[in-house]
C-alpha cells in the first residue's frame, strides 16, 4: 500500500522515518516474517525500505543494508530448476485475504507467482544497489 501511494498517487505518507526504522529493525530481527515463508513478505519490506529511501536520506545507508539482505531472502527461494518458489516449504498452497490463489508446489500457477515475487523485488532492488 505504501508503494501505491507514494509511486501511483506520488503522495508521501507521514511517518516515513518510523516506518525506515521498522524495516531495519524487523527486517534483522525476523519480526516481519512471524515464521511465513511467503516471497511476498520480503517483496513488501523491499517495497517499503524503497519508499522510505525516495522521501527522504533518513536511515538509507541501514535500508540498503536491508535491501541487500533481502536478495539473499529471494535466493533462498531458488529452486533446483531455476524458477522461485513462492514459499519456502515448497509445499503450501497461495492464499490472499482468505481466498486460494493456487494450490501447493509444482503446479503452474504455484511456480508463477514465486517466479512473478522474486522477479519484482529483485527489480525493485536492482534499480538501488545497481
Amino acid at each position: 500500500m505504501i508503494g501505491r501511494f507514494l509511486f501511483w498517487m506520488d503522495f508521501a505518507p507521514p511517518y516515513m522515518d518510523r516506518l525506515a526504522d521498522s524495516c531495519i529493525s524487523h527486517h534483522a530481527d525476523g519480526g516481519f516474517y512471524d515464521g511465513s515463508e511467503d516471497m511476498c513478505i520480503p517483496r513488501n519490506v523491499a517495497e517499503m525500505a524503497i519508499a522510505c529511501m525516495e522521501t527522504s536520506d533518513y536511515k538509507r545507508e541501514g535500508l540498503l543494508d536491508t535491501l541487500v539482505s533481502i536478495v539473499g531472502t529471494i535466493g533462498s527461494h531458488r529452486m533446483d530448476d531455476g524458477a522461485f518458489a513462492s514459499d519456502l516449504s515448497w509445499r503450501q498452497a497461495i492464499g490472499w485475504c482468505g481466498a486460494s490463489i493456487c494450490g501447493p508446489a509444482g503446479k503452474t500457477p504455484w511456480r508463477s507467482y514465486g517466479n512473478l515475487g522474486s522477479g519484482i523485488c529483485a527489480w525493485m532492488i536492482g534499480d538501488y544497489l545497481g
